[in-house]
């Protein structure tokens, strides 16, 4: 018995520490209603379900970050970053103007080289209508090294429905 509560005491232990590792894998450090002025010719955009159009750039360094704040049409100022820990991705999207999505989650599938962007909305009575979105989030580069490709899952309707989009990461 004593040895089933040391385990359970270590497993919580280790549950909380791993998830508050997790919570700033992908930290969203500016998001702004806006995107490419060019993303209808440049964006992904699957044949199927969902038939979103998206683009994910990765960023490297500052040189780099001032010219994707340019390209993806950033009008706040830019936040202050540290290469020298993190990669920042731009990730541009469309979402419903009355259901906007939010970040949820970011993983790694190191087996496919792909980040996993999870975004939720609230699923209540969303609009069909397009709004364009661009998140900036941060990301550890030591964990996310070597990532050829970006998914982003959108979970909506309350989380009922997954759809998800696959495309290389542009640098």
């Amino acid at each position: 018995m004593k040895k089933h509560k040391s385990f359970l005491v270590v497993l919580s232990l280790l549950v909380v520490i791993l998830t508050g590792c997790s919570n700033e894998f992908g930290k969203v450090i500016a998001s702004e209603k806006n995107e490419p002025s060019d993303i209808h010719d440049v964006g992904s955009r699957p044949n199927e379900s969902p038939n979103i159009k998206s683009l994910v750039y990765r960023v490297t360094s500052e040189t780099l970050l001032k010219d994707a704040w340019e390209y993806f049409n950033m009008k706040e100022n830019i936040p202050k970053v540290k290469f020298d820990r993190y990669d920042y991705y731009f990730v541009s999207i469309s979402e419903s103007g009355t259901c906007p999505f939010k970040l949820t989650d970011t993983t790694i599938n190191e087996y496919k080289k792909e980040i996993n962007f999870y975004f939720t909305d609230n699923g209540d009575n969303c609009t069909a209508d397009a709004t364009p979105k661009t998140l900036v989030i941060e990301v550890d580069k030591t964990i996310a090294n070597g990532l050829e490709n970006a998914s982003i899952i959108y979970l909506t309707g309350k989380g009922n429905l997954e759809l998800r989009t696959t495309e290389k990461i542009r640098e």
